[in-house]
């Protein structure tokens, strides 16, 4: 019989990162996707965390993280902001904090390796 082995950090979006890394394996999750929204569940804010912390609070968890999920949105100087996507005056903005990221989900073991070689290409 299958059995799911990964959790959201969204779910406990109303709590810091190491709140919601002790309640997950409490509940016998073994990985997690870890998500970064900008205006609300802020588990790995752009620029003001490093793979490196994250990874040091995933291990006293017990857990792996699997994937990130970070869209473009995010919170600058207290507002809210959504880049158009389709504007070219965001798009170096856009490339730089996905390239983030990635680099930073990568450093974790979060699948984004073969989404750099593209994006390098």
């Amino acid at each position: 019989m299958a059995r799911i082995t990964s959790c959201v950090t969204l779910g406990y979006s109303d709590y810091g990162l190491v709140t919601a890394l002790e309640c997950i394996p409490a509940m016998r999750f073994e990985r997690v996707e870890i998500t970064e929204l900008g205006s609300y569940c802020r588990h790995f804010p752009y620029m003001e965390t490093t793979a490196a912390t994250v990874a040091g609070e995933l291990e006293a968890a017990g857990l792996r993280a699997v994937v990130m999920n970070a869209p473009a949105g995010r919170m600058v100087d207290g507002e809210v902001y959504r880049p158009r996507l389709g504007d070219p005056a965001c798009a170096d903005d856009i490339v730089a904090y996905a390239a983030w990221f990635l680099r930073q989900a990568d450093e974790l073991g979060a699948g984004a390796k073969d989404w750099l070689r593209y994006a390098s290409q």
